[in-house]
């Protein structure tokens, strides 16, 4: 059985808002928000530490640059977040890139009754 995420690499390019030879990005078909994007390896692995370093640079980078687009189009700033084994519906590897009004620490706290941390203005 083909994987579901491979099969929207080669099946759904209606999804796919970028590629190259080592990484592909879909919007998520289950998104949370607009502009909820998945960032995924070309070949299928289930671990960052399954992935060459020619593959590890492109997929980092395609996320930082994800990352940006977002920050540019969406009054929001990029969360960026890779699911733990027990959490994952698909073992591709993958990362989820979304635009959030709150930071990370502020999800959990909303989520599990955590502390918030009080965040400073750049000067």
């Amino acid at each position: 059985m083909e994987c579901e995420l491979c099969g929207a690499y080669k099946n759904e390019s209606y999804r796919t808002v970028y590629k190259d030879d080592f990484v592909f990005v879909l919007v998520n078909n289950q998104a949370i928000k607009d502009g909820h994007l998945i960032v995924l390896p070309v070949r299928h692995v289930a671990h960052l530490s399954d992935l060459t370093g020619d593959e590890a640079k492109a997929f980092l980078k395609v996320t930082d640059k994800c990352m940006s687009v977002i920050a540019e189009q969406f009054d929001e700033t990029p969360l960026c977040v890779e699911n733990g084994w027990k959490f994952r519906t698909q073992q591709h590897l993958h990362i989820h890139v979304l635009p959030s009004k709150v930071p990370l620490r502020g999800l959990f706290a909303a989520s599990e009754g955590r502390a918030e941390r009080v965040y400073h203005e750049k000067e």
